[in-house]
């Protein structure tokens, strides 16, 4: 029969283990153990910890030493939820201290998958089949409108026509990809996310010069072939976060017994979902303005354009991956109440991020030629792309920061002010701004229209931050 001591010291070590296996750090676990143990007057408490093994030794109020260890074993996952929630429970048995003999139940409760996260994944499939619902009917009757509202270039109309139809058509494997993908960044198994995205682009890569060249037959080459390139690949991302999902992540049970549509779970998927969307949406409206403005000029400017977006990425997806894995920590350690650490997040991260830019400033203003080159481009889109890129370029200074931000607050509970920035920068100000420098006359002017957006971009987030600084990590020092 275990004394109550030996019940107390095996729930510590029980949550201890679920702390690391949830991506607890080791000073947080050794931490959380010796407050849980001295709130119940046990003495002479020494506790250590390796991502194997916890040990305790602790002496009772009667002088008796208690020697127990736990080995872990188990899928280890970041799991933010299941961290806060044992956080709550050892500040509870910490202020309430209740009887040791309970303290099981409560811990297997939190270990347990929670069935709210069960039905928000199946509130997430019913949205994706609408998307793909809604996608397949705009791939049927909006393709020919969209893109003779930007060229009267029959030759290029018809060959966006055929691609994005193809992709919109069959889009359910994109939409089930990127839920596959969220559900298991959700569960912690990010490293599963990354292979099954790895897979679908490393099958669209094998297969675009296949289809485009003509080996599948002239009906799926060119263009028609590069999007059913596309589609396989993002069936085959799919099919990969399928499985994974299925047989790699236990926290997710995908059943549809018994299911049926919950408002309120449709609800706080489009609560956390709509700023996302509306900055999604913000950037393809942009991009559409910007195009009707340069045709104005020319088929070539709008070229420039479609390139310089291409080529951009290059730049700004490392600085998106930094922000994937900064949010966490940022929450994470909000979470714990530790500001300086959320500090120090953002301040390294800003860092990395005004680093990458500083290199794709470089490229773009002392090398626009050679990078320009690879898209094969003629002299006409080499005389409007090479000053394009050197003046454009200047915002990527600013915007490494406004980028970081952006993600900050989201992580902060603030994800408003991010789709607050990028309207203003994208609708309220880059599109007035080129719009005004086009009636100049110069296609070069209308590229100035990027550096005075971040501009207000820049000193709309430090605002932005100033504020949740006062108010949301500020109040972390008390």
């Amino acid at each position: 029969m275990r004394t109550p001591e030996e019940q107390l010291v095996d729930a510590s070590l029980e949550i201890g283990k679920a702390l690391l296996l949830a991506g607890g750090e080791v000073t947080r676990v050794e931490d959380t153990i010796t407050r849980i143990l001295h709130a119940y007057g046990m003495r002479e408490i020494g506790v250590f910890t390796i991502t194997s093994l916890i040990e305790v030794t602790a002496c009772t109020p009667d002088g008796d030493e208690i020697v127990k260890a736990r080995r872990i074993a188990g899928s280890y996952a970041t799991d933010l939820d299941r961290v806060e929630r044992l956080n709550a429970l050892s500040r509870e048995i910490c202020a309430q201290c209740p009887p040791p003999q309970t303290l099981a139940a409560r811990i297997e409760a939190i270990r347990r998958p929670r069935t709210e996260a069960a039905w928000i994944s199946y509130a997430g499939a019913v949205l994706t089949a609408c998307s793909f619902a809604v996608f397949f009917v705009i791939g049927l009757t909006c393709m020919k409108p969209y893109f003779y509202a930007q060229t009267s270039d029959p030759v290029i109309a018809q060959q966006g026509i055929r691609y994005l139809s193809v992709c919109c058509i069959f889009s359910l494997g994109l939409f089930t990809q990127t839920m596959g993908e969220k559900l298991l960044a959700a569960t912690g198994r990010t490293y599963l996310s990354m292979i099954s995205q790895l897979v679908g682009a490393v099958v669209n890569i094998i297969l675009d010069p296949i289809f485009i060249f003509g080996y599948c037959g002239e009906a799926l080459s060119g263009t028609t072939g590069a999007a059913v390139a596309t589609v396989i690949g993002q069936f085959c991302g799919a099919g990969m976060t399928l499985y994974f999902n299925t047989r790699k992540n236990p926290d997710i049970q995908i059943s549809f017994k018994g299911f049926r549509p919950s408002a309120k779970a449709i609800g706080r998927i489009y609560t956390v979902g709509l700023p996302s969307i509306a900055m999604q949406c913000v950037g393809s409206l942009m991009t559409f303005g910007m195009n009707l403005i340069l045709m104005a000029f020319s088929a070539t400017a709008v070229a420039v354009f479609g390139v310089y977006f291409k080529l951009q990425s290059f730049v700004f997806m490392p600085i998106f991956g930094l922000n994937n894995g900064m949010v966490p920590i940022i929450s994470y350690n909000y979470g714990a109440r530790r500001p300086n650490r959320v500090k120090k997040t953002i301040k390294l991260a800003v860092c990395y991020a005004e680093g990458i830019m500083l290199a794709g400033f470089c490229i773009f203003q002392f090398a626009p030629r050679q990078v320009l080159s690879i898209f094969a481009a003629s002299d006409a889109m080499l005389a409007i792309g090479i000053p394009a890129m050197r003046i454009i370029c200047l915002h990527f200074l600013l915007a490494g920061v406004s980028i970081v931000l952006s993600s900050v607050f989201q992580a902060l509970g603030n994800g408003v002010f991010s789709l607050i920035v990028s309207v203003c920068r994208q609708l309220f100000v880059l599109l007035p701004a080129a719009w005004l420098l086009a009636q100049t006359g110069s296609v070069n002017n209308v590229w100035w229209a990027f550096l005075i957006a971040e501009v207000v971009s820049i000193l709309m987030s430090l605002a932005f931050y100033a504020r949740i600084n006062k108010t949301t990590i500020a109040p972390l020092y008390h």
